[in-house]
């Protein structure tokens, strides 16, 4: 099972010389957030919107970065899971 995140590019990266080179965070949307969460599409629209959850919207569509929605959990979890 994947959590969803698994898939975070790192933000930077060293070429074949050594040299550090810039990537891109991938961005993911409501469904995929949702998904990852375990919440419906209607609560991270409710959250973005009250600017709980960092959102940006880019063409009337909401996107996250998934470090900052990590950082977002993290800061606001209120119990630890023990396996």
């Amino acid at each position: 099972m994947t959590d969803g995140f698994s898939s975070r590019a790192p933000l930077s990266q060293h070429d074949d010389v050594g040299r550090q080179t810039a990537t891109i965070e991938p961005w993911i949307g409501v469904g995929d957030l949702a998904l990852a969460l375990g919440v419906s599409t209607d609560w991270v629209y409710e959250k973005a919107a009250a600017g709980e959850l960092p959102s940006y919207k880019f063409g009337g569509h909401r996107r996250f970065r998934v470090s900052e929605v990590e950082d977002w959990a993290c800061q606001r979890a209120s119990g630890r899971m023990v396996g």
